[in-house]
């Protein structure tokens, strides 16, 4: 397998620099009004020229050497990107994957994975109506990458295939647009001369107002020549969140709310106002939550020295790790809400039918078309109710907003 290992050396305390600066919206910049959920998208497609771009999965291939690197002499802090690779072989580099993990079906020899998907009324008061039945699923093993898409990745799948100023030819017909461009936004990359960059020390933020289509293509790129990306289905994202562990069906099921448990500490996620140091002053009638570093949350003890964040009047920060029980995932509630790949059903089961009857659903897809998509996972502009790991929020596929952001799956090919 080709793989692409890329180390940049950027000084500490320009990578974790990565708060806005601008007086916006943090759920709405296009309208530049806060609202309590996002319902609408508004028209943000514009003309411009198909740059044509090929993201067929069969020819993405690299073709370079597995240890490219470049080195910015200047830097201190040495930042490793590996197309295809796994975290374990990589050192957790930006990029990776990690393998979802639970319980197998008994007897069965494709070794998939079980667990009971959707909200369990005994134990979330909070479900809603789209977030139910609860219901058994069977998935095919898959692989989901370790933390939401940065910057850093985005701007490099963006060069790769020469995408230009007006950032369209990205979907499955190659015509739509990548990702939002107006100047009403607070998108930490720009272009200039021949590429696209990353505002300098936010590199390691994760990437928002990407549009689906762009994050469907973002995801084709990623995964490396034997295997095949795309973005995950609802019932694959949530398992990768929850995971399953349970003995005897389905009495015995562990439910767990949020990724890692049923409660969730302000220093654990990052949700509206939740008072993490990357926010601005609360007190502004403005007030902008700010987009957490990549890891920022792993279980050890933050220095203003070493991060560089806004609020000064924090020397230190202790988190608490937000690590999915499903997978070991960073950031699956909270900080960006994250695109899948299915059209949205107010019925969850889409087109596998009344799923709370069946026995079983295997590797469902949601509805075959539709008119909108699904966002997972709560936001940083969001209360953390909205990071309950059942919690849907259907969305039109051309939205961009900077509450919105992505990361991929990937299985071997055929």
């Amino acid at each position: 397998m080709k793989k692409q290992l890329l180390i940049f050396m950027i000084s500490a305390m320009d990578i974790v620099a990565c708060y806005s600066s601008t007086r916006e919206s943090s759920l709405n910049p296009h309208k530049g009004e806060r609202n309590s959920d996002i319902v609408d998208s508004g028209s943000d497609f514009d003309s411009g020229e198909n740059t044509d771009i090929d993201i067929d999965s069969d020819t993405d291939i690299d073709t370079d050497s597995d240890n490219n690197t470049d080195t910015d002499t200047d830097g201190e802090t040495e930042i490793e990107f590996c197309r295809g690779c796994t975290c374990e072989e990589s050192g957790n580099a930006l990029g990776c994957f990690v393998p979802a993990s639970g319980d197998t079906v008994p007897d069965d020899n494709n070794g998939m994975f079980e667990y009971y998907m959707g909200c369990r009324e005994e134990d979330d008061l909070l479900c809603a109506k789209n977030e139910k039945p609860w219901h058994r699923v069977l998935l095919s093993p898959f692989e989901i990458q370790l933390c939401e898409v940065t910057n850093f990745e985005y701007i490099k799948f963006l060069n790769y295939y020469s995408i230009g100023e007006n950032p369209t030819g990205c979907g499955p017909d190659k015509d739509q647009k990548c990702h939002y461009t107006g100047l009403d936004n607070d998108m930490s990359i720009y272009f200039e001369g021949s590429g696209w960059h990353a505002e300098s020390g936010k590199e390691l933020i994760s990437v928002h107002s990407v549009s689906w289509d762009g994050a469907w293509s973002f995801c084709r790129w990623i995964a490396g020549g034997v295997y095949s990306g795309r973005l995950p289905t609802e019932a694959e994202w949530e398992f990768a969140t929850r995971g399953s562990k349970h003995d005897g069906w389905p009495e015995n099921e562990e439910y767990f709310r949020y990724p890692f448990g049923n409660t969730v500490s302000a220093n654990q996620i990052n949700y509206v106002q939740n008072g993490d140091p990357w926010d601005q002053d609360s007190s502004d009638p403005y007030f902008h939550d700010g987009i957490t570093p990549r890891l920022f949350f792993d279980g050890t003890t933050r220095v203003l020295e070493e991060w560089n964040w806004p609020d000064r009047t924090l020397d230190t920060y202790d988190t608490i790790s937000n690590a999915s029980a499903g997978s070991g995932a960073y950031d699956m509630a909270g900080n960006l809400f994250e695109w899948v790949r299915d059209w949205y059903s107010p019925t969850y089961c889409g087109d596998a039918g009344d799923c709370g009857k069946t026995e079983y659903v295997e590797n469902p897809e949601g509805p075959l078309s539709g008119d909108r998509r699904v966002i997972r996972g709560g936001g940083r502009g969001n209360p953390a109710d909205d990071a309950r790991a059942t919690r849907r929020i259907p969305v039109e596929s051309d939205l961009m907003r900077n509450v919105v952001g992505f990361r991929c799956i990937r299985q071997p090919r055929n």
